[in-house]
């Protein structure tokens, strides 16, 4: 594939390094890296082949400008060139520690899972670049859309890759996060700004959870943020087509990922999942914790980065929690 689309620099400075994907600089597709930095990207040096991976690989630096950089995400500054590539640009140095963390989960379970995920061909300290992953996000719109049959299938498909995902064994360099180090961070963060009421609802929540033994797991590897927009499906097919975004995927609890269904879907859209998953029967009430819990943990890292895409990332979301948790 050897598109002739150069993408200009829309950062404030304009002006970005480029690199040719496909062979020499001339109207082959470039990798654009926002900055007037002297690096460039390096090959995946994992050493094996994965059929996501275009040849021939990355060649020469050449400076060059690009347009079309989207800001509208937490972490990174998005492009994607020509309908095909997609390359991702850290904002921040929390976003640098999160994509390379990213890059440790997707290198280690790239060819272990029923659902596409990205597979990064080139990567730096601050940026990777991947082959898009096409499909639209699983909007409620959009499932609501669906007749029984398809919505079921979508429920079938993300049963499927959780159990995957969930069975990946353990591998040192992924981090692992416990609930004690998440409580401590909330309520440290939240309790100067809540009201009295607020602060009650908050340690309560907490201290069930507790009294009923929640944190009772075996840790597996989990996603931590299957929300709507990185769940993609192919409307013309009605199926999932990939899940995008491992930038939170550490060894943790299981019933995590089912939360965040919830918060996002609704506790009636994770029980189709039963059927096909019938071990996450066992992790509902741990779930319903984390469905609640993701809304104090959001606004917390939205007041420690003065960040306010955190305080606002949820308003949307289709959730119903069956009580008790």
């Amino acid at each position: 594939m050897r598109p002739d689309l150069t993408i200009k620099d829309a950062r404030l400075n304009g002006e970005c390094l480029a690199q040719p994907l496909n062979g020499p600089s001339k109207g082959g597709l470039r990798a654009a890296r926002p900055g007037p930095s002297k690096g460039h990207f390096q090959r995946a040096t994992s050493g094996r082949k994965h059929p996501l991976a275009p040849k021939p690989p990355l060649k020469g630096w050449h400076r060059a400008t690009f347009e079309g950089v989207s800001r509208g995400h937490l972490a990174n500054d998005v492009v994607i060139v020509s309908g095909a590539w997609v390359f991702r640009f850290a904002k921040s140095e929390w976003g640098r520690v999160a994509l390379a963390d990213e890059v440790r989960v997707l290198d280690y379970i790239a060819e272990h899972l029923p659902l596409q995920v990205p597979f990064p061909i080139a990567r730096e300290a601050d940026a990777i670049a991947y082959q898009l992953i096409r499909g639209e996000p699983l909007t409620r719109w959009l499932f609501g859309s669906l007749d029984d049959a398809a919505q079921q299938h979508i429920a079938d498909q993300l049963s499927a890759f959780l159990q995957a995902l969930h069975a990946m064994p353990a591998l040192d360099g992924i981090r692992v996060v416990t609930p004690g180090q998440r409580r401590t961070f909330i309520e440290q963060t939240l309790t100067p700004h809540l009201m009295k009421y607020q602060v009650g609802y908050m340690r309560q929540l907490f201290d069930d959870a507790l009294r009923v033994n929640v944190f009772d797991y075996t840790p597996c590897l989990v996603n931590d943020d299957l929300a709507l927009y990185h769940i993609l499906v192919d409307v013309n097919t009605r199926q999932i087509n990939g899940i995008i975004d491992f930038g939170t995927a550490h060894f943790g609890d299981p019933a995590c990922d089912l939360g965040c269904l919830i918060q996002h879907f609704g506790e009636g859209f994770v029980s189709r999942m039963l059927a096909t998953y019938p071990a996450a029967q066992g992790l509902l009430r741990r779930a319903r914790f984390g469905a609640l819990v993701v809304e104090l943990d959001w606004v917390a890292q939205g007041i420690d980065r003065n960040d306010s895409w955190f305080l606002m990332a949820h308003i949307g979301n289709t959730r119903d929690v069956r009580f008790p948790v």
